[in-house]
């Protein structure tokens, strides 16, 4: 079956070939291997953005642009998201930190001491060890979401309709 035949009701603007359809759908899977890629290694996601940018509004078949601004909406969701995680990350480690070695590090002395002596004793304010927790998860969460956000467009895109 052609695939200009079985457009999900977007309609294809006279003149456009197959060739030109493939290519638009050979793109969007590129972006996707990009951005699916980036998971594992973060700059593949650069290559994704710049294909979704360029061929967003250039795609002859409507429906491979929701599949790039799809792309680009998951990017940036996850990217704000997991800066957010990281910071709350950083945060509770630091309070940890801060809180075994004073903020000047002068308790830093004391703390070897004790260690050397055996009698050192942990006195962490908990608090801080469950606020970098909540944040791990967060991006734990927010990995997890954006892979199954792509994978949904993936099987969209396979199926031949929009996201």
């Amino acid at each position: 079956m052609n695939s200009a035949s079985s457009n999900t009701g977007f309609g294809l603007p006279p003149g456009v070939t197959a060739t030109q359809l493939a290519n638009d759908e050979r793109l969007v899977w590129a972006a996707y291997a990009a951005h699916m890629i980036s998971y594992l290694m973060l700059w593949t996601a650069l290559i994704g953005l710049i294909i979704n940018y360029v061929r967003r509004k250039d795609c002859v078949d409507p429906k491979h642009a929701t599949h790039h601004s799809r792309m680009l909406r998951t990017f940036w969701w996850t990217f704000g998201l997991s800066l957010l995680a990281f910071g709350i990350m950083i945060a509770g480690g630091l309070g940890v930190a801060f809180n075994l070695l004073g903020p000047d590090f002068s308790q830093w002395e004391r703390s070897v001491e004790a260690i050397e002596k055996g009698t050192a004793r942990l006195n962490i304010a908990w608090g801080w060890v469950v606020l970098a927790a909540l944040g791990a998860l967060l991006a734990v969460a927010t990995w997890i979401g954006g892979l199954i956000s792509h994978a949904i467009g993936m099987v969209r895109l396979a199926d031949d309709k929009p996201t």
